[in-house]
């Protein structure tokens, strides 16, 4: 198969081009709300990271239990979600732990920074892979529900 924008070929099994970045016509056919519903398990908990950052778990399980079993690529994208938010807050815990030495604290607070950041850019990226009907897979992600 061929990309439509750039020209570039492209697996057959491929939701977007590894070139370009456009979708393929494969993620396009999916139905616009399944995308949708899939984009929504990354975005919500970005909007709950900025009012209640230790709840931001909810929106993702929330989905799960009403629209998982409607569509697998909503089930999938709502468990990586959800796997992806126990992970950081497991990982806040540490640098917690981490941070109660005056040693510690120096290594924490950047770290914390850190983590807030790459939790932020790779939800968005997230979101719109998620838009595109690809199965994302988040870095960093301990997979706990399955």
């Amino acid at each position: 198969m061929y990309c439509s924008s750039c020209g570039q070929q492209i697996d057959d099994r491929a939701t977007v081009c590894p070139q370009c970045g456009a979708p393929t016509r494969q993620a396009m056919s999916l139905p616009g709300d399944e995308r949708t519903w899939a984009m929504l398990c990354h975005l919500l908990p970005l909007i709950l990271i900025f009012s209640t950052f230790y709840l931001s778990f909810l929106a993702p399980l929330i989905i799960l239990l009403v629209k998982g079993k409607e569509s697998a690529l909503v089930d999938d994208q709502a468990k990586e979600s959800l796997n992806f938010h126990i992970s950081l807050m497991i990982y806040g815990v540490i640098l917690f732990l981490v941070a109660i030495t005056i040693i510690g604290l120096i290594i924490a607070v950047p770290a914390a920074i850190a983590l807030i950041i790459f939790q932020i850019v790779a939800m968005i990226v997230a979101s719109i892979r998620a838009n595109y009907g690809e199965y994302y897979r988040y870095p960093l992600c301990i997979r706990f529900i399955k």
